[in-house]
């Protein structure tokens, strides 16, 4: 399995842990590079300072966030995050980010069928064992599957978190979630592009 070092953290290998004596250690397991930081514990530092990003930085961050995720959707089939937070997304020494994902290269007709399987299991772990996202997007009556659309939504609540130093729905109230409804700070150091 290739992966792609300008898009995600680097991917070593993984494991499956199966033991009748000792259930908690059950479970898959991925090991990845180290990754320092996460971004909540940088915006923390921002919010300690009370200095919001500079708007060349906030677009480079965001950027390197949204190549990581669109990268993952391009794959056939499309794969989505579905756990997409900043306690989720990890920086490297040199402050470029990566998100916390498995990131195949995009040739990946040439993995093993098994190999496949177990991709898809562990990118699919997002939807069951990951901790809640404090905001998910709003939800139709009809119960359709996720799809990538969760992963825009997550996006964007990075986006205002990171903009902001702070989160889009603070009280987690869910018919304000469910309308959508936000407000921007008045004053804020962005230009109005």
């Amino acid at each position: 399995m290739k992966t792609n070092k300008k898009i995600g953290v680097e991917y070593y290998g993984y494991c499956v842990i199966n033991e009748k004596n000792n259930p908690v250690l059950n479970g898959h397991y991925i090991l990845m590079e180290y990754m320092p930081e996460s971004l909540i514990s940088f915006i923390k530092k921002q919010q300690s300072k009370n200095q919001m990003l500079k708007e060349k930085h906030l677009w480079f961050l965001f950027l390197h966030i949204a190549r990581g995720i669109a990268h993952i959707h391009n794959l056939t089939p499309p794969l989505a995050h579905r756990d997409m937070k900043v306690e989720n997304v990890l920086i490297t020494h040199t402050r470029v980010v990566s998100k916390e994902h498995i990131s195949v290269d995009s040739n990946h007709d040439n993995l093993s069928k098994t190999e496949m399987q177990m991709l898809l299991k562990i990118c699919d772990f997002g939807m069951y064992f990951n901790t809640p996202s404090p905001s998910p997007p709003p939800k139709k009556k009809k119960r359709k599957p996720l799809s990538v659309k969760v992963d825009i939504w997550a996006l964007g609540v990075i986006f205002f978190i990171m903009a902001f130093l702070q989160h889009p729905f603070p009280d987690g109230n869910k018919m304000q979630i469910l309308d959508a409804k936000y407000s921007i700070p008045d004053s804020h150091p962005y230009s109005k592009k």
